[in-house]
Protein backbone atom coordinates (compact mmCIF):
# COMPACT_ATOMS: atom_id res chain seq x y z
CA UNK A 1 0.00 0.00 0.00
CA UNK A 2 2.78 2.74 0.93
CA UNK A 3 5.14 1.43 -2.33
CA UNK A 4 1.47 2.05 -4.48
CA UNK A 5 1.67 5.88 -2.60
CA UNK A 6 5.49 6.37 -3.42
CA UNK A 7 4.64 5.17 -7.08
CA UNK A 8 1.64 8.02 -7.51
CA UNK A 9 3.54 10.74 -6.25
CA UNK A 10 6.61 9.74 -8.19
CA UNK A 11 4.89 9.41 -11.56
CA UNK A 12 3.35 12.85 -10.66
CA UNK A 13 6.43 14.53 -10.12
CA UNK A 14 7.64 13.20 -12.74
CA UNK A 15 5.22 14.31 -15.33
CA UNK A 16 4.93 18.09 -13.42
CA UNK A 17 9.09 18.23 -14.41
CA UNK A 18 8.85 16.97 -17.80
CA UNK A 19 6.39 19.42 -19.06
CA UNK A 20 7.78 22.44 -17.23
CA UNK A 21 4.06 22.69 -15.26
CA UNK A 22 2.97 23.77 -11.99
CA UNK A 23 2.95 20.70 -9.66
CA UNK A 24 -0.88 21.28 -9.28
CA UNK A 25 -3.22 20.48 -6.37
CA UNK A 26 -2.28 18.83 -3.82
CA UNK A 27 -4.58 16.16 -1.96
CA UNK A 28 -4.64 13.20 0.45
CA UNK A 29 -7.64 10.75 -0.04
CA UNK A 30 -8.55 7.69 -0.64
CA UNK A 31 -9.13 5.60 -3.92
CA UNK A 32 -12.85 4.93 -4.16
CA UNK A 33 -15.38 2.42 -6.29
CA UNK A 34 -18.50 4.13 -7.31
CA UNK A 35 -21.41 2.22 -8.53
CA UNK A 36 -22.36 4.74 -11.27
CA UNK A 37 -22.83 3.57 -15.47
CA UNK A 38 -21.12 0.32 -15.17
CA UNK A 39 -18.85 1.81 -12.20
CA UNK A 40 -15.55 3.98 -12.02
CA UNK A 41 -12.52 4.20 -10.28
CA UNK A 42 -13.25 7.54 -8.06
CA UNK A 43 -10.51 9.86 -5.34
CA UNK A 44 -12.65 10.78 -1.98
CA UNK A 45 -9.63 13.28 -0.82
CA UNK A 46 -9.69 14.19 3.12
CA UNK A 47 -11.65 17.52 2.49
CA UNK A 48 -14.55 15.94 0.71
CA UNK A 49 -13.61 16.85 -2.61
CA UNK A 50 -14.41 14.14 -4.97
CA UNK A 51 -12.27 13.68 -8.43
CA UNK A 52 -12.36 11.64 -11.36
CA UNK A 53 -8.68 10.93 -12.55
CA UNK A 54 -8.65 10.10 -15.81
CA UNK A 55 -5.38 7.55 -16.15
CA UNK A 56 -5.60 5.87 -12.53
CA UNK A 57 -2.96 2.84 -13.05
CA UNK A 58 -4.16 -0.29 -12.38
CA UNK A 59 -2.38 -1.48 -9.53
CA UNK A 60 -4.07 1.90 -7.62
CA UNK A 61 -8.00 0.48 -8.61
CA UNK A 62 -8.27 -0.99 -5.30
CA UNK A 63 -11.49 0.46 -2.89
CA UNK A 64 -10.50 2.02 0.58
CA UNK A 65 -6.57 2.68 -0.91
CA UNK A 66 -5.12 5.65 1.06
CA UNK A 67 -3.37 8.22 -1.65
CA UNK A 68 -1.92 11.31 -2.16
CA UNK A 69 -0.16 13.45 -4.81
CA UNK A 70 -1.76 16.26 -6.87
CA UNK A 71 -4.30 16.61 -9.45
CA UNK A 72 -4.14 18.78 -12.56
CA UNK A 73 -8.32 20.38 -14.07
CA UNK A 74 -8.54 19.74 -17.58
CA UNK A 75 -10.00 22.60 -19.48
CA UNK A 76 -13.52 22.47 -20.01
CA UNK A 77 -13.82 19.77 -17.12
Amino acid sequence: MFRNLLILLLLLTLMACAHGAAPGIPFEGEVVYVVVEGGFYGIRTSDGRRLDPVNLPDDLKQDGLPVAGAYIVREGA
